[in-house]
């Protein structure tokens, strides 16, 4: 389909919600929610290593590259039976990376296009003896869409623009001890930097929506990502089964120099994690049986908000896995989890499933399970209240009101539901169905106390009354998700269409989502989550001539505030022997297209006290990138 980012392709999955709390342009941070608003209930991992982090509960994966990746795996639901832990809600998205190959391979691929993107990859792979390699290397420049444009921010002048610069290195090599005996290490870094002024600042009005215009936000801004992730794996045999320990160390470190910004991406973050994992399994025809543990360790450094501190937590799971046939056609499974963490305690959770084959060419399934998601380090620092007042004016807002954490806090819960139907309708086409509802008990949420007031002047400001992350109420996700595929010779199509419900129950008026800061109302559709979502794609391939396009729809309530719209993408190109020639499209009809983000002027959100304004979101417009890639 032509994509450079692993973003471009996740957008496409029905369940994906791509929540962009800062703007809507290529420099700003995106997240990915599965199945529901929070990107904190959802996993992102590399090769199965978590790289969430415990500041914000997720990844910004806006300038994640697809070059080092040989594919993406999204997991709906509780996710997939080799992710041996619980901590899981929406789903999981498991970025894979290049593997080694038994034949040398290598590629070399230069781009360039729209808004002065220039695009570098390389690629090697291939084995030598017993040992393995899998190489890979970007380098993304891009001039923005909005570049170098004046305006005024509170009465200063500042340059607003969209640019970015990243790179990205993967090294993975690997040793066969003996047939059965393997050893891997495997190192990325991703490293980026991007002006996110055009994202973050917006027109006062439509008229100012000009050179030299009246713009609000924090001025110029810029942000810098760093990711670095190791891993270290030995597979061995071990009685009558194998196994598996690894080592795995990450971090990821987030700087933001700037104006003043309420975001809570734009803070100078460094997350670590550790994880040691052991594991042994056994399969055979008709069962599998695994048991596999871990400890991890977390450091939090964000100084700045936590008076200095760098807070700290230990966590360690134990998990048991046992599948097998009970009849020809029954397969079933069992899962249980006990998880420990040193700052809440300990989650006990288990799951089961079943599929069963009504023929050679139906089968249904179902599944049943619980899981968790555990309260974020920042969610749980207390800011003492004498470093809060010291701060004022400026740590309170026009309230008197003062964010804080929630020492108390506890993890959220869920219980989840699921039944699908598949077919093989014919030998070229095939459907899927499935049904799903989570139930989701103690929701993590900011209780707003609003009844507080700052004292009338002349006396000077205080701080009245805490903002701070609660336990409260309980939430239901449901919906159902349909693809139907057709292959047959060189045309294969892609039909997905989703419906995704999500909405509080029994909450009181005085809570806000913490992550994307949106508003709650009992028994309303979260905020900026569409109820139907959908995907239609085309693939062709015959002697050289490839081409693909993807449409993907957003119904009402989508991540912009916008009406219902469509985003078109896609690539054609020619190979000849090892030269690939592609022309790749994205926004091919500039669909919500726009340089900065339009307040006011979303869609209003519906609550108890009337409608709400939201701010509507810019996309970049249609782009044209042409591609030249030598195969080896």
């Amino acid at each position: 389909a032509g994509d450079v980012r692993a973003l471009d392709g996740i957008a496409r999955v029905p369940s994906a919600t791509i929540a962009r709390p800062t703007g809507g342009n290529a420099a700003a941070t995106a997240v990915v929610a599965l199945r529901g608003p929070d990107p904190s209930e959802t996993l992102v991992t590399l090769d199965g290593q978590v790289l969430n982090d415990s500041n914000t509960g997720d990844l910004d994966l806006s300038q994640f590259p697809v070059a080092p990746l040989s594919g993406i795996d999204v997991a709906e639901g509780l996710g997939p039976a080799d992710n041996r832990a619980a901590n899981t809600i929406g789903g999981v998205v498991g970025l894979r990376t290049l593997q080694p190959t038994r034949e040398p391979h290598a590629a070399f691929y230069a781009r360039t296009g729209s808004f002065g993107t220039t695009t570098l990859a390389a690629q090697s792979t291939g084995t030598s003896g017993s040992f393995g390699y899998a190489l890979a290397a970007t380098d993304a420049q891009s001039s923005g869409f909005v570049r170098d444009v004046p305006a005024v921010v509170a009465g200063a002048p500042v340059r607003l623009g969209s640019a970015i610069s990243a790179q990205s290195a993967l090294a993975t090599l690997t040793y066969d001890v003996s047939s059965q005996t393997h050893a891997r290490l495997r190192y990325f870094t991703l490293a980026d930097r991007r002006d996110v002024s055009a994202a973050e600042n917006a027109p006062v009005t439509p008229e100012d929506d000009r050179a030299g215009g009246a713009f609000a936000g924090p001025g110029e801004a810029v942000t810098t990502q760093g990711l670095r992730a190791l891993l270290l794996s030995l597979e061995a045999p071990l009685g009558a089964g194998s196994v598996l320990a690894s080592y795995a160390a990450s971090g990821t470190a987030k700087s933001y120099a700037g104006g003043s910004s309420a975001s809570p991406y734009d803070l100078d973050t460094n997350d670590r994690s550790n994880t040691l994992a052991l594991g042994w399994r056994r399969s055979r025809p008709g069962a599998d049986v695994s048991v596999d543990g871990y400890v991890r360790n977390e450091a939090l450094d964000e100084r700045a908000a936590f008076a200095g501190d760098v807070q700290r937590q230990f966590s360690q799971g134990l998990s048991g896995r046992a599948a097998f046939d009970a009849t020809p056609r029954l397969r079933l499974a069992f899962d249980a989890f006990l998880t420990r963490y040193s700052t809440f305690g300990t989650s006990r959770d288990a799951r089961a499933g079943a599929t069963y084959d009504l023929d050679a060419r139906d089968v249904v399934r179902a599944s049943v399970g619980t899981g968790f998601r555990a309260p974020l380090l920042a969610e749980r620092y207390v800011v003492p209240a004498a470093t809060l007042i010291a701060g004022l004016p400026g740590s309170v807002d026009a309230h008197c009101v003062a964010a804080n954490g929630n020492a108390r806090e506890r993890p959220e819960h869920v219980t989840a539901y699921e039944l699908g139907y598949a077919r093989r309708v014919s030998a070229a086409t095939t459907l899927d169905l499935s049904l799903y509802r989570t139930n989701l008990r103690d929701p993590i949420e900011i209780a707003y106390p609003l009844s507080a007031t700052c004292p009338a002047p002349p006396a000077p400001p205080v701080v009245a009354a805490y903002a701070m992350p609660v336990n409260v109420g309980d939430v239901i996700y449901r919906g159902a998700a349909l693809r139907v595929v057709h292959a047959a010779g060189p045309v294969s199509l892609r039909v997905e269409y989703g419906l995704n419900a999500a909405f509080p129950r029994d909450l009181p008026v005085t809570v806000a989502n913490p992550t994307s800061g949106t508003n709650l109302v009992a028994g309303q559709q979260f905020q900026s989550v569409p109820v139907q979502t959908g995907t239609l794609g085309a693939r062709y391939s015959r002697a050289g001539t490839h081409a693909d396009v993807e449409v993907t729809y957003k119904g009402r309530n989508n991540e912009l505030n916008a009406s219902p719209f469509a985003l078109v993408a896609g690539a054609v190109g020619r190979r000849a022997g090892d030269v690939d020639l592609t022309l790749a499209f994205r926004n091919l009809t500039s669909a919500e297209a726009g340089r900065f983000t339009r307040l006011g002027a979303g869609l209003p959100y519906p609550t108890p006290f009337g409608t709400l304004p939201t701010d509507r979101l810019a996309l970049e417009p249609a782009s044209l990138d042409l591609a030249l890639t030598l195969h080896r």
